[in-house]
C-alpha cells in the first residue's frame, strides 16, 4: 500500500476520535477519504532505482523491483513509474458550489466556471 493512502486510513482514524468539534466538516472529510480508499490503487509499470557503483552514483529502470533488490544495494528508496494517471473521478456538489461561488462574481462568470471545473480535473489551459 502507498504511503499516501496509510496516511489517509492514519487520518481517517484520528479524524474519527475527533468528530464532537467539528462534525459537519468532519463528517465530510470522512466521506471524501473513504471515497478515495476505496478507488482501486494503480500499480507501479516500472521503478527507478538508485545505486552506487565504484563511486558513482547510477540510476536504473527496472520492470522487476524484487528481482533487481535483491540482487543490489539501493541507496534511496525506488522511485514507482506509472504508465497512466489514476482514473479521474466527478467532482463532488460541495467542489462544484465552491467552484461556482468562487467564480460568481467575475467578469466572465460562466467561462471562468467552466475553467475553474477543467483546472479541478487537471486539463486546460494554463493561466
Amino acid at each position: 500500500m502507498s504511503i499516501d493512502r496509510e496516511l489517509l486510513k492514519e487520518a481517517l482514524y484520528v479524524i474519527g476520535e475527533y468528530t464532537e468539534d467539528a462534525q459537519e466538516r468532519t463528517e465530510i472529510l470522512i466521506a471524501e477519504i473513504e471515497k478515495l480508499l476505496a478507488q482501486p490503487e494503480q500499480e507501479p509499470a516500472a521503478w527507478i532505482i538508485e545505486t552506487e557503483v565504484e563511486g558513482k552514483l547510477l540510476e536504473w529502470v527496472c520492470t522487476d523491483k524484487k528481482h533487481y533488490m535483491e540482487e543490489h544495494d539501493s541507496i534511496k528508496e525506488p522511485i514507482p513509474l506509472y504508465t497512466a494517471p489514476p482514473k479521474r473521478e466527478p467532482l463532488s456538489d460541495e467542489q462544484y458550489m465552491k467552484l461556482y461561488i468562487d467564480t460568481y462574481d467575475s467578469v466572465n462568470p460562466i467561462t471562468d466556471f467552466v475553467r475553474a471545473i477543467e483546472k479541478a480535473h487537471g486539463i486546460g489551459g494554463v493561466e
